[in-house]
């Protein structure tokens, strides 16, 4: 981060003290995703216990064939974009439960590593719990994590999320059985957040095409 204590210029001869401007918020954009960015994405799991967390069904190493076979019939694929940044910075997705149709789970939601610490999993999963309610038509949004990823259950308590149960499952691409917190937010509970009430707060703008943005800048 630039500037954190900017100097005034002094009242001189030449005119009157002038107070610095303050910086401008960074704007957000959420795009579909597109397989391009594959590679990006398939990079930010460093490690075979950041994988396990990100996607526990997924076999080590994750490539960028892996990240696409992660597309469902009933689901969208996102990308989070910074306007400072040349490449994604997140992704995610929002799947249609199996047999609820207005139920919706928000799956492999990841923030490059590099830019962890920046408060940008919150923007993006706001962004995310909004448009699931507001343009999809959400009764309910929910989520399975890892208990010992504690990093990412603050951001989704943050993010309005309680705790509803536990379930266990085992995955045959890894041959390893996981248990998982479940995390649910209902339109009941989201409709009286104050955070979700403002509507300028942490809004990131959709837009049709990451390839698109990026070449208009």
């Amino acid at each position: 981060m630039a500037g954190l204590v900017e100097q005034l210029t002094t009242r001189s001869a030449l005119g009157p003290r002038t107070e610095p401007r303050a910086p401008r918020a960074p704007s957000f954009f959420v795009a579909p995703f597109d397989n391009l960015f594959a590679p990006v994405v398939a990079s930010w799991a460093r490690t075979p216990l950041e994988l396990s967390w990100l996607a526990p069904g997924t076999a080590a190493p994750l490539t960028p064939a892996k990240v696409c076979a992660w597309r469902r019939e009933d689901g969208r694929r996102f990308l989070f974009l910074s306007e400072a940044d040349d490449v994604p910075c997140g992704y995610s997705e929002l799947n249609r439960m199996p047999d609820e149709r207005r139920r919706y789970w928000i799956g492999h939601f990841v923030i490059d590593p590099a830019r962890r610490g920046e408060r940008l999993s919150h923007v993006f999963f706001h962004n995310l719990v909004v448009h699931a309610f507001e343009e999809m038509g959400a009764l309910e949004v929910l989520l399975v994590v890892i208990p010992e990823n504690a990093a990412a259950i603050k951001c989704y308590e943050r993010g309005g999320m309680i705790v509803s149960g536990r379930e266990s499952k085992r995955f045959d691409a890894t041959g390893k059985r996981h248990t998982f917190l479940r995390m649910s937010l209902s339109r009941k509970r989201y409709e009286r957040l104050d955070a979700y009430r403002e509507p300028r707060q942490f809004r990131a703008a959709f837009v049709r095409s990451a390839i698109g943005l990026l070449n208009r800048r």
